[in-house]
């Protein structure tokens, strides 16, 4: 079983389009590859949200971070997304965060998506998915002025008879958003 933090900020995902063009993407969004058009929309909706979506697409493509990424694409054989949850300052939603940790920007990354299908696998916890995790992230900390982490999991050893407790005492419904969010 995993726990790990619950982050408040948006969820976001980076990666190629099929020109080789660096692209961010919002939860519902469509992959945007013009920071331009995410300012628009900040001014459109009066959100902005939107205006710390072109800011990390900006940063992303300033880090010139589609040659590694274009790198780790060819030793997969598949396109990448990299995804987590953007801050683009410290009090976006309910929860407000340290100035010091958020600073410019910053980005928890939680995982790694192979495109070797059309939803793609979850590589993440997997030796090469940890591989490129890290390197993206290393990349990013030492090419841009935003902030970046990784996502890592609370390593707890329950006992197996607490987790038969917790499986007998939750619903169903309970039990298949933990099984969700297995990892």
């Amino acid at each position: 079983w995993e726990v790990s933090e619950k982050y408040d900020g948006s969820n976001v995902s980076f990666g190629l389009t099929g020109e080789g063009q660096i692209f961010v993407k919002s939860k519902k969004g469509n992959p945007v590859i013009n920071p331009e058009d995410f300012y628009q929309q900040a001014k459109l909706y009066d959100n902005d949200i939107f205006e710390g979506f072109g800011k990390f697409l900006q940063t992303l493509q300033e880090s010139k971070v589609e040659r590694i990424l274009k790198q780790l694409e060819d030793m997969l054989g598949f396109p990448l997304q990299i995804f987590g949850e953007m801050f683009s300052k410290a009090h976006m939603n309910v929860i407000p965060y340290a100035e010091e940790l958020i600073g410019s920007g910053a980005v928890v990354v939680f995982g790694v998506i192979k495109l070797d299908s059309s939803k793609g696998s979850d590589i993440t916890t997997t030796k090469e998915g940890q591989t490129i995790k890290n390197k993206i992230i290393e990349f990013l900390k030492e090419n841009s002025d935003w902030n970046f982490y990784d996502k890592k999991p609370l390593q707890l050893d329950i006992d197996e008879t607490i987790k038969s407790q917790i499986q007998k005492t939750c619903s169903a419904e309970n039990m298949a958003v933990m099984a969700s969010r297995k990892r």
